[in-house]
């Protein structure tokens, strides 16, 4: 499953941007208008936009997130065949966090291009030659529930638990890579 974090900050921001609101003796200001829940039924905040607190998550780290992904970089590495005693050389992804410390991301890969694949989140389009057509297989910042997971654990040190992992993929925001041919 694939959530496009681009829908999700833009329906933060617009909750964020609405006006006070009034309904019986209960106001919402700008400021607490998101009220975060842990599950959606939350009836005490029926007047307030109400968001699982898995979206103001990523609304509140992505900004983040995208910085340190800027210091991504592929770093090479040997694994062991433990029955053979075999050495391959591998990849895997590494970022530099705020703190100077470094978080690998991903498993690893055959190249350093696979390592880095799945955290950059720029448009990827391919080219079927057979028929001379050029195909969007990515949209930009469409990422895998697995991979937000990881992103907001390892850079944002925000875990999210199992229950939280399907919420997110069984959300409207979520879906089927439609892009994926």
């Amino acid at each position: 499953r694939v959530v496009n974090v681009d829908e999700l900050l833009l329906l933060s921001e617009e909750l964020q941007q609405q006006t006070h609101h009034e309904e019986g003796s209960q106001q919402c200001n700008k400021k607490a208008e998101i009220v975060t829940t842990e599950n959606s039924d939350d009836s005490n905040n029926s007047s307030c936009a109400t968001l699982p607190k898995w979206k103001t998550d990523v609304h509140n780290h992505w900004d983040k997130i995208t910085t340190v992904l800027e210091t991504i970089e592929a770093v090479p590495c040997q694994t062991t065949n433990p029955n053979t005693k075999q050495t391959f050389n591998r990849w895997r992804a590494r970022v530099k966090l705020a703190d100077g410390k470094y978080a690998i991301l991903g498993t690893y890969e055959e190249s350093a291009e696979d390592a880095l694949f799945h955290y950059t989140f720029s448009e990827l389009p391919y080219e079927d030659s057979s028929t001379n057509t050029r195909t969007i297989c990515r949209k930009k910042n469409v990422l895998s529930v697995e991979v937000l997971t990881e992103l907001m654990s390892k850079i944002a040190n925000v875990s999210w638990d199992l229950k939280t992992q399907r919420a997110i993929a069984n959300s409207k925001e979520a879906n089927l890579n439609p892009d994926s041919p």
